[in-house]
């Protein structure tokens, strides 16, 4: 099955990872694309070749209502790249 996960920051990446290590465990076969970190992306190369990383979260988190409200072209960046990314890889429904 193929899986879409997005963590922002660094407690979502360590999250992230423990549930992709779950997804794997129960889905040796998962197909997994992510945003998120160094964590998620060690899980990955653990059990998958080529790149599930879409987004590196430390290329662009924000901290607080001001950041994300002074600057809405990133969070328009974000969701695009997000739609692009879950068209182009035809998740499972």
């Amino acid at each position: 099955m193929k899986y879409y996960i997005i963590a922002g920051e660094a407690s979502g990446d360590l999250h992230g990872s423990n549930l992709m290590k779950g997804l794997y465990g129960c889905d040796p076969e998962a197909d997994i694309r992510f945003w998120g970190g160094a964590l998620m992306d060690g899980v990955f190369h653990a059990h998958q070749k080529g790149t599930g990383l879409v987004h590196d979260y430390n290329e662009g988190a924000v901290m607080g209502f001001s950041q994300i409200y002074c600057t809405p072209d990133a969070s328009s960046d974000a969701s695009a790249t997000a739609a692009g990314t879950l068209t182009a890889s035809n998740p499972t429904p």
